[in-house]
C-alpha cells in the first residue's frame, strides 16, 4: 500500500483517495438532485454508512477471538473493514436506491464521477507501487555481521518493525512482535532498530527478556529515511513477491498484528 505523510501524521493512500472520489461525487449527485428535485445525496450518504457498517461488523465477526476486549472490537480506529461485505451492501443499497425513477439520474451521475475519479486516481497508484519495495540494502546483527532482508525471507511474506530503546510506544510493541513472531513460522519477522549501537540494543534486548530470531540494526536510519518514516514505531508489511502492502504508523496491538497477518498474508 502507497502512503501520504501530514507532518508526523502517515496515511494509506487508498482510503483518502477514496473518500476524496466519494466527496466529489457526493457534490455532483447534489448539484443533479437539486436539478431533478430529488434527495438522492441524502439517500446516497446512507448507503455509504450502511456499507461501512456491514463492512465493519463483518470484521469483527471474522476476527472475533482475536480482540482483546469489546471494546476493541468498535476501535475503528484500527482501520478494519471487510471491504467486499461493504461493497456489496453498498451495491444492495444502491439497486433498491435506483429503482426510483427520480433519483437515477442523479445517483447514477454521482456513482459514475465516483467511480470515474477513482479509477485514475488507482492508476496513479499502481505505479508508485513499484517503487515500495522489500530493501535489499546491508544491515547489521548486534555482533556487526552484514545481513540483507531479502536474504532471510526469499519464500515468505515479511513483517519488518521499527523501533528504538528510547521509543516510549515501542516498548509495548516489542513483547508483541517477540510473542506473535513464535506463533507465524510462515512469516518472518525482522526487528530492525533504528540508528543504536550494537552494545546498547543487546543490552537493551537481554534486559527485556526479548528472543528475536531476526534482530537487525539499521546504523543510518536508511529504511525510514527511504520509506519516508518520521516517527516510531512502525511495522512494514511486505508480501511473499517483497511489495509493500500495507504500513502501520504508531503502537500495534496483538489483536489488530493478528488481523492484519490473516488479512494480507
Amino acid at each position: 500500500m502507497t502512503f501520504i505523510h501530514f507532518g508526523l501524521f502517515t496515511l494509506p493512500i487508498s482510503p483518502v483517495l477514496l473518500l476524496i472520489s466519494i466527496f466529489i461525487g457526493v457534490i455532483v449527485t447534489f448539484i443533479a438532485a437539486r436539478k431533478h428535485e430529488t434527495r438522492a445525496t441524502a439517500r446516497l450518504l446512507v448507503s455509504l454508512l450502511v456499507a461501512l457498517v456491514a463492512g465493519r461488523v463483518t470484521f469483527i465477526w471474522q476476527f472475533s477471538g482475536q480482540f482483546e476486549g469489546i471494546g476493541n472490537m468498535f476501535d475503528v480506529f484500527d482501520g478494519g473493514i471487510n471491504y467486499t461485505a461493504a461493497l456489496i451492501a453498498f451495491a444492495i443499497m444502491l439497486a433498491v436506491q435506483i429503482v426510483r425513477i427520480k433519483q437515477r439520474k442523479a445517483l447514477i451521475s454521482g456513482l459514475s464521477t465516483m467511480a470515474g475519479i477513482y479509477a485514475a486516481f488507482s492508476i496513479v497508484i499502481i505505479a508508485a507501487r513499484s517503487h515500495a519495495i522489500l530493501p535489499d540494502s546491508d544491515f547489521f546483527t548486534i555482533d556487526g555481521q552484514s545481513v540483507k532482508i531479502t536474504e532471510l525471507s526469499p519464500q515468505q511474506p515479511t513483517v519488518v518493525y521499527l523501533w528504538a530503546s528510547g521509543c516510549g510506544p515501542c516498548m509495548q510493541d516489542l513483547p508483541v512482535i517477540d510473542t506473535v513472531e513464535d506463533n507465524h513460522d510462515e512469516v518472518t519477522f525482522v526487528s530492525l532498530n533504528q540508528s543504536e549501537s550494537g552494545e546498547i540494543v543487546q543490552r537493551f534486548v537481554e534486559r527485556e527478556g526479548l528472543r528475536f530470531k531476526n534482530l537487525l540494526i539499521d546504523s543510518k536510519g536508511e529504511i525510514a529515511e527511504n520509506k519516508g518514516i518520521f516517527t516510531l514505531p512502525v511495522t512494514l508489511f511486505f508480501d511473499v513477491d517483497g511489495q509493500l502492502v500495507y504500513r502501520h504508523s504508531g503502537p500495534i496491538t496483538d489483536d489488530v498484528l493478528q488481523q492484519r497477518i490473516a488479512q494480507l498474508f
